[in-house]
């Protein structure tokens, strides 16, 4: 009699799973939770190496949704059967297959290779026998990975993920989905959790309740990006995401504002009759003090460090920084040493705060070439034009627009190639395992180029970012060439995609990307070899403080 009561009891909780909708139990507990976290482990690490989601046989989201109401209301004495059973379901897991050829094409050397993500937790005293059964993986077998969850063209594809676009965001299922899937990701494929200030493998069971305590899609696209602000990676971005203007309102300040002596300084204004000028210090908006609205913000954004969180919000985009949501303002500033309050309407637009070049190359004064890069004018014209200054000046804080700039510029800068980087790629056969490959892009040598030999001054500042970082990092080994400004962003390497439910997209860096000697770059970013301070006056008398420094030191030889 009791082998059918479990089973009907068994049948039920299946059923409870048909649309993934979990039934709150009259007391949550810690316990609950610690559980859910288990399953989320063994669940993401079942899901990238198992041969059965590998190629493609079963859903791994719907064995996901079919157990999470399972977890969700057994005791702790009972989840490791659990999760053991449920393994073993799942059918061969491919771990003990023959080698396939190409195996060991991808160059895994003991010396070439990182080790796999941090997986102390598989341990007995954790997951009881199962423990044994996933310490048997030692890459994945399977052939045909097409269907896999992730596949690798030298970053990851997780196209073959669904974004879940009618998600309920009621469902605690499918919200715990967007969250495993988030965190699983990061543990086998992002290239930088060596450098987070806390444990990843300890946040997952922190943000269960978190996700678990929403029923809306603010709080579930508030607590994804809340787990994502963690990576420090100023890649990270929610395509189709919400959050940033349902929480802090869609209307915002008509003005860009850049990071000064550790304010946030006007540094344009749009449309005429605005009462704001370039220089003001924002002290509060509508009530608040800037500085709290700044905290509470940055919470929800992916920035590289606490000393480049206001970079990070005036980097590029206006309207990050400060919004409302009615379109009347209440600004507090302060204008030369002098308080005052002004009123004015929202801006209509966000507009980026790029250099306004409107030429691929002008001739400066003192017979000095300025290189514009995000205007394209084929750099054998620019450097045949450039083939008598005393010295040339390329401003990366913009972004080339075209990717072969450096490529071809590189020839211009140095006679022989030199490595400039080592990249991090993640393993085809290990998730989480990454491979470190030098590098030296280089064209084949032009029969029109030639070595410039006078002094090259490269621009950065926090506009420095991704690519730009890269084209730094490829000139900067010539042995003419000096880096002028703040320093960089600190996100370099190519970007993933990664869906979640909800119809969201969130990308971040999926290739690390070090220094020729083996030294980080995310979070650090480059160190220029002549640093520039920006100061509120620079601001206020709109001077381009890094341009004016390599002149000067252009013609100081």
């Amino acid at each position: 009699m009791k082998k059918w009561v479990a089973l009907i009891l068994f049948v039920v909780l299946v059923a409870l799973t048909a649309c993934g909708r979990v039934s709150e139990p009259a007391n949550p507990t810690a316990e609950r939770d610690e559980n859910l976290a288990k399953l989320g482990k063994v669940w993401g690490f079942a899901k990238y190496t198992h041969h059965s989601f590998i190629t493609g046989q079963l859903s791994w989201d719907a064995e996901l949704l079919r157990l999470i109401p399972i977890i969700y209301h057994a005791n702790v004495a009972e989840v490791n059967g659990i999760l053991y059973d449920w393994f073993a379901s799942l059918g061969e897991d491919g771990y003990d297959l023959p080698l396939f050829p190409d195996l060991h094409a991808d160059t895994e050397t003991d010396e070439a290779r990182r080790p796999m993500a941090d997986l102390s937790w598989i341990k007995y005293e954790y997951i009881g026998a199962l423990a044994a059964r996933l310490l048997r993986f030692d890459g994945i077998r399977a052939g045909d990975r097409t269907a896999a969850p992730a596949h690798i063209h030298g970053v990851v594809d997780f196209s073959n993920q669904s974004h879940h676009t009618h998600m309920d965001f009621a469902d605690a299922g499918y919200r715990l989905l967007g969250l495993f899937r988030l965190w699983n990701a990061m543990k086998y494929f992002f290239p930088h959790l060596d450098v987070l200030d806390v444990a990843w493998n300890d946040l997952l069971v922190e943000f269960i309740p978190r996700m678990l305590s929403g029923t809306d899609r603010l709080s579930y696209e508030l607590t994804l990006a809340a787990m994502a602000h963690h990576l420090h990676d100023a890649h990270v971005a929610f395509v189709g995401a919400q959050f940033l203007t349902d929480r802090f309102g869609a209307y915002r300040l008509p003005a860009h504002l850049v990071a000064a002596e550790g304010r946030l300084v006007v540094y344009e204004r749009f449309g005429g009759g605005i009462p704001l000028m370039r220089g003001d210090v924002i002290l509060r908006f509508n009530g608040e003090c800037v500085d709290e609205i700044i905290a509470e913000k940055l919470a929800y954004l992916s920035f590289p460090n606490e000393a480049r969180a206001l970079a990070y919000l005036s980097r590029g985009w206006s309207g990050i920084v400060l919004n409302a949501h009615s379109p009347a303002m209440e600004i507090t500033l302060l204008r030369a040493g002098v308080e005052m309050t002004v009123t004015t309407n929202a801006g209509a637009r966000w507009a980026q705060w790029l250099p306004q070049a409107t030429q691929s190359h002008v001739l400066l004064e003192n017979n000095i070439g300025l290189i514009n890069p995000s205007i394209y004018g084929g750099v054998r014209y620019i450097m045949e034009s450039f083939a008598q200054t005393d010295g040339i000046i390329i401003d990366l804080r913009q972004r080339p627009a075209n990717y072969a700039f450096f490529l071809e510029m590189r020839q211009y800068l140095m006679a022989v190639p030199l490595p400039f980087a080592y990249i991090s790629l993640p393993s085809p056969h290990h998730p989480g395992a990454r491979m470190d490959v030098p590098v030296n892009q280089y064209l084949p040598p032009s029969p029109y180029a030639f070595v410039y030999d006078r002094p090259v001054v490269l621009l950065m500042d926090e506009r420095t970012f991704s690519h730009p970082e890269w084209v730094i990092m490829s000139f900067r080994v010539a042995p003419n060439v000096t880096v002028v400004g703040p320093f960089s962003m600190g996100s370099n390497g190519n970007v993933a995609a990664l869906p979640l439910p909800g119809g969201l997209t969130m990308w971040f860096t999926s290739l690390g990307v070090y220094t020729p000697e083996g030294g980080q770059t995310h979070r650090v970013g480059l160190t220029p070899d002549r640093y520039v301070n920006r100061t509120i006056q620079d601001v206020a008398e709109g001077r381009d403080e890094v341009l004016e420094l390599a002149i000067q030191f252009l013609m100081e030889g």
